[in-house]
This record gives structure tokens, C-alpha cells and sequence, in this order.
């Protein structure tokens, strides 16, 4: 799987923030390469910091694309 940078970036930014379109923004971002292992000035990754929101929906989407990623590099 191809992984920007820059994706990756807005991944943290989109968990980070309430928006209510987020669940979408981050859907597209992780089918755009967004580094999903990436990490943010604190050493959280995208699936760290939903999980210490206790966002579920959101932990939810990323679990999924972990889950996909492992299946490509299998």
C-alpha cells in the first residue's frame, strides 16, 4: 500500500478533532494512503488517540484499516 505523508498528517488532525463528517474524512484518507502506523509530536498513532478519546466509531474505522493493511502484507 502507497502511504503519504501528508495523508497521514490530516489522519491525526481528523481523530483529533469533532467534526461530525470525521467518520468519512478519515475513511478517505486511510483509502488514500494515509499512514495509518504514523505517529504525532507525542508518539500517538491515529489508533491511540481514538482509543483515549473512547471514540468507538472512529477506533472502529481504524481497527479495519489495520486490519486491511496486515492482509496486503501478508
Amino acid at each position: 500500500m502507497w502511504r503519504s505523508g501528508k495523508n497521514s498528517e490530516a489522519l491525526l488532525s481528523a481523530v483529533k478533532g469533532y467534526d461530525r463528517d470525521r467518520d468519512e474524512v478519515i475513511k478517505e484518507l486511510l483509502e488514500a494512503g494515509a499512514d495509518i502506523e504514523c505517529r504525532d509530536s507525542q508518539g500517538n498513532t491515529a489508533v491511540m488517540l481514538a482509543a483515549k478519546k473512547c471514540d468507538e466509531r472512529i477506533l472502529l474505522i481504524l481497527l479495519q484499516g489495520l486490519i486491511i493493511l496486515l492482509l496486503v502484507h501478508v
